[in-house]
């Protein structure tokens, strides 16, 4: 029964309300995650595929759809061989696992370009949903909710990062299914997750770390997790110029453009990285963790560690922190998980829906926002489920 009633609000619910529903219910019932994951993944790919294109998110901060749509239109008619040989002329846009099955939609079916965008729209949301199953033993709808709601900056990168999201999801199952399943295909699946996009080559090298201390059971002793951290924390400041540097010379030069910096308060940014980093390594010191938060850990301090050494770089909040704060809210809840009473996680998880909503809706009276566009315009339509978006659009 949960089962149906999980898509039936997926139907007539407004997605992210229906996905606040069902991981309460996920709570005391088990639901299974075929009925969740299918009916998740078409009413959020209709819900954000039904907007307007080429707007601004933000002031200076545009659309990255239509150059994907360009680069979609590119493939036409060339030869598959071709696809190999660009990603080893210039890796950066060309990764192979990205361009193949748009190439054979475009070449073999000669899909339209709408038609591209709604199945990659699909695409991310099942990759986001499949990754949080391998992530979980406990229901992947509370880790939905809390992936995209608890820091919404997540929900902008789905909206229009897909490059990058969907590597980072590919990343993220394969690690699931490595450090939580314990299934070795997922440490495959994380060495190629950067055929999808090659920024994901600095988790994976996190992961390769987090794999060495784990074999060495450094892990086992606190304070020396926290020696390492530090180490990482002056090392990868050190290394920032030489890492640039090197991304550049392999074909990166757009993305060490985001590196570029455009008037960031610095002060600002240190106290921000602070407040992200600090409750994390508290909770690390005086909770108990599991291998899957400690990859989540090193993860986050990772990136925590680049900001700082390059704080006017506002590409990086962009496009690195995208990925990284919203595993900072699963780290925090499995936190909560491990150590608190069962009891605590409705309440927590009815927070984290309050505050998701209140952030998305609060630049919509400034007119942009994933809140203003989504859906088109009606975002915050509670009854704005599947049957409502095919009926109404």
């Amino acid at each position: 029964m949960t089962g149906l009633a999980c898509v039936l609000l997926f139907l007539i619910v407004n997605p992210f309300l229906a996905l606040f529903v069902v991981a309460l219910l996920a709570l005391y019932y088990r639901v299974p995650a075929l009925a969740f994951v299918l009916p998740a993944t078409i009413a959020f790919g209709l819900f954000f595929f039904f907007r307007e294109y080429g707007i601004e998110w933000y002031p200076e901060s545009g659309d990255d759809v239509p150059a994907y749509i360009v680069m979609y239109q590119y493939n036409r008619g060339v030869p598959l061989s071709e696809l190999f040989t660009r990603t080893l002329a210039m890796p950066n846009g060309n990764e192979p696992l990205w361009h193949l099955p748009w190439w054979a939609l475009l070449n073999a079916l000669n899909a339209s370009s709408e038609t591209f965008v709604f199945l990659h729209y699909m695409a991310i949301f099942l990759a986001l949903f499949l990754a949080m199953y391998a992530l979980s033993t406990r229901g992947v709808a509370p880790f939905a909710l809390v992936y995209l709601m608890l820091i919404p900056i997540s929900v902008d990168g789905v909206a229009h990062i897909w490059r990058q999201e969907m590597a980072s999801f590919v990343f993220l199952a394969g690690a699931g299914l490595y450090v939580v399943r314990g299934r070795r295909i997922g440490r495959w699946i994380v060495y190629l997750s950067p055929l999808l996009h090659l920024s994901v080559i600095f988790f994976v090298g996190v992961f390769l770390v987090f794999e060495r201390m784990r074999r060495r059971s450094i892990f086992d002793d606190r304070a020396q997790v926290v020696r390492v951290l530090a180490l990482i924390a002056v090392i990868v400041p050190a290394t920032s110029v030489l890492l640039v540097s090197l991304l550049d010379s392999i074909g990166l030069a757009r993305i060490m453009g985001y590196f570029e910096g455009r008037g960031v308060d610095r002060v600002r940014v240190y106290l921000l990285i602070l407040g992200y980093a600090a409750p994390q390594l508290i909770a690390y010191w005086k909770l108990r963790n599991d291998d899957l938060n400690r990859l989540l850990l090193m993860l986050c301090f990772s990136v925590f560690s680049l900001v700082l050494a390059l704080p006017a770089a506002n590409g990086i909040y962009d496009r690195l922190l995208m990925f990284t704060l919203p595993l900072l809210a699963l780290y925090l809840y499995r936190c909560l998980v491990e150590n608190f009473p069962a009891d605590w996680r409705g309440p927590v998880l009815a927070c984290v829906f309050v505050i998701g909503v209140a952030r998305l809706y609060a630049p919509v009276a400034a007119g942009y926002g994933p809140g203003f566009y989504l859906a088109h315009g009606r975002a915050f339509d509670p009854s704005m489920g599947i049957v409502k978006m095919l009926a109404t659009f």
